[in-house]
């Protein structure tokens, strides 16, 4: 689970896990994550160290709402190559961007990505497609926030 903050996704999760890791760059976010009992092991860690430290050893790596605070995702696509099994899956969402790649919002400093960025880093990044839709990430001042849910599978 990269970025698993307070855990919200280990409860999901874990039904379909055998081990289940969560990583995030806050140390009070993993301590709220380790209150829920959800994960077999947690880490305070740069998302891309974190993958890279454990090469081929991931089916799944998952990232619910966590890439809005992240604007070039290249290295993350790289790391996650490394970091997954072949045929691992790499499930993530994003906020829906109109420009060329990623933009920054001024109200809310969360990035927002496009739909050819996230599709040409997949096509660069040695992963094929699954699933790539439109969904709702989340509500925010009472609406909801226009985004991309995407599976990819490593080749």
């Amino acid at each position: 689970d990269l970025g698993c903050g307070t855990g919200l996704c280990g409860k999901v999760l874990r039904p379909i896990a055998k081990m289940l890791a969560g990583v995030d760059l806050s140390s009070e976010m993993i301590e709220l994550a380790r209150a829920g009992g959800f994960y077999d092991s947690l880490e305070v860690a740069d998302l891309s160290k974190a993958m890279d430290a454990k090469p081929a050893s991931w089916d799944l790596l998952a990232a619910a709402d966590v890439f809005i605070y992240i604007g070039d995702l290249s290295p993350i696509f790289e790391s996650a190559h490394r970091a997954l099994r072949s045929g691992g899956i790499l499930a993530f969402t994003v906020e829906a961007g109109v420009s060329p790649r990623y933009s920054m919002s001024r109200t809310s400093l969360r990035f927002s990505h496009s739909a050819d960025y996230l599709q040409h880093l997949a096509r660069i990044h040695g992963f094929a497609v699954e699933t790539f839709e439109s969904v709702q990430t989340r509500q925010e001042a009472g609406a909801g926030v226009a985004g991309w849910l995407m599976v990819l599978r490593r080749d």
